[in-house]
C-alpha cells in the first residue's frame, strides 16, 4: 500500500528500527535454573531435560556454584558413543559455563549466544556468584510476542485485526527463516542422524520418503527419548521420529508463526511455498530472536516498557 502522509512515513521508519537498546537481561530472563550436582547421572539429566522441555541443565558443586553445563548435544553424543546412562554428568559436561549479569544489555547477551553458538546464558548474581536464572532465545521471543499481543499494531490485538494499520510493513517468515535445512532418508539409522546433527549443528532433521515427501521429523529430543528407553542406536530413524511435521507458509506473517510455535511448544517450524509438499526453509525461535521483532519491528526501546519500570 502506498504511503500518503509524511507522518506515516516517519512512523514506518520508527517501526523498522530493530533495537533492544535500553533493555536489560532482567527484562526477559527466566528466574531460577534447572541444575544437577556433578555426581548425578546422565539418566538424571535426560529425565530432567525431557520433563522440563529444556535444552540444557546447569551442573553445580555442593555450594551451588556452576561448574559446567550438560545439553542435549552432549547427551546424544553419549548415546552415539554407547555410554551408559549411569555415567556421571561431570564426565561429559562442557565447560566453562558462559554467563551474564541481569544488568547486561539484552543486545550484548544475544550477541554472546550467537558468538558461542549456544541457546542460553546463565545469569549469575555478582555478589554470591550463584545462579539467579537464565536467558534463552525462547525467553526473548516470548517477551517480544507478549509486547506484540498487547500492541495496537499487533496482528492479534483486541482493537481490530490485521488491517488496522496496513501501511506497517509486517515481517514475513521468508525474511527471517533459514533457507538451508537438512533432510535425510527416513530409513537411515540413528547413528547416521546423530552424525548429521553434529556436523550441521542443527536441532532437527526432516526425514523424507523415497518420493521426496516428508515422512516426519527427528529432533535431539526424540533421540534423547530413545536413549532413555534403551533403544539401540543403530535403529532406523523412522522408528523414533515424530510423524507430524509442523510447517507454515513462507508468506505468513512472522507474528503468526511465532504464535504457533509458542502455543504448540515448538522450537521450530519447517517452511513451504504454496503447498506443504515443497519445503523451502526452516524457522526457529533463535531466528525470530535474531530478527529482534515479533512482527513489524515496532519493538524499540521507546515502545517496550522494561520490567524495572513497569510498576
Amino acid at each position: 500500500m502506498e504511503l500518503r502522509t509524511h507522518s506515516e512515513q516517519l512512523l514506518v521508519k520508527h517501526l523498522r528500527e530493530p533495537s533492544f537498546s535500553g533493555l536489560r537481561v532482567y527484562d526477559a530472563m527466566r528466574f531460577g535454573a534447572l541444575h544437577l550436582t556433578k555426581n548425578q547421572t546422565l539418566g538424571d539429566a535426560v529425565q530432567l531435560l525431557i520433563r522440563h522441555k529444556a535444552n540444557a541443565v546447569l551442573v553445580t558443586d555442593q555450594r551451588m556454584t556452576p561448574v559446567g553445563v550438560i545439553s542435549k548435544t552432549e547427551l546424544i553424543t553419549a548415546y552415539y558413543s554407547d555410554l551408559p546412562l549411569s555415567l556421571k554428568v561431570q564426565d561429559i559436561m562442557s565447560t566453562p559455563v558462559i554467563c551474564c549479569s541481569a544488568d547486561d544489555k539484552l543486545d550484548s547477551s544475544l550477541a554472546l549466544m550467537q558468538e558461542n553458538r549456544i541457546h542460553q546464558l546463565y545469569v549469575i548474581d555478582p555478589i554470591d556468584h550463584r545462579t539467579a536464572g537464565s536467558i534463552s532465545y525462547p525467553d526473548i521471543v516470548g517477551m517480544l510476542y507478549r509486547y506484540c499481543h498487547a500492541c495496537d499494531n499487533g496482528l492479534y490485538n483486541r482493537h481490530g485485526g490485521e488491517d488496522r494499520h496496513e501501511f506497517i510493513g509486517r515481517l514475513l517468515v521468508k525474511e527471517v527463516m533459514k533457507q538451508s535445512f537438512k533432510t535425510m532418508d527416513y530409513q537411515l539409522s540413528l547413528l547416521e542422524v546423530i552424525e548429521e546433527l553434529a556436523l550441521s549443528r542443527m536441532g532437527a532433521i526432516l526425514l523424507l520418503k523415497e518420493e521426496g515427501r516428508a515422512a516426519g521429523v527427528i529432533s535431539k529430543t526424540d533421540i534423547m527419548l530413545a536413549y532413555k528407553r534403551g533403544v539401540k542406536n543403530d535403529t532406523r530413524a523412522c522408528k523414533v521420529m515424530t510423524p507430524r511435521v509442523y510447517a507454515c507458509d513462507e508468506n505468513q506473517p512472522l507474528e503468526q508463526a511465532i504464535r504457533e510455535m509458542i502455543h504448540n511448544d515448538l522450537s521450530r517450524l519447517f517452511v513451504y511455498r504454496d503447498e506443504p509438499a515443497f519445503m523451502t526453509g526452516m524457522l526457529s525461535l533463535a531466528d525470530a530472536a535474531r530478527a529482534r521483532s515479533g512482527s513489524c519491528q515496532a519493538c524499540t526501546s521507546s515502545r517496550i516498557v522494561p520490567k524495572s519500570q513497569a510498576n
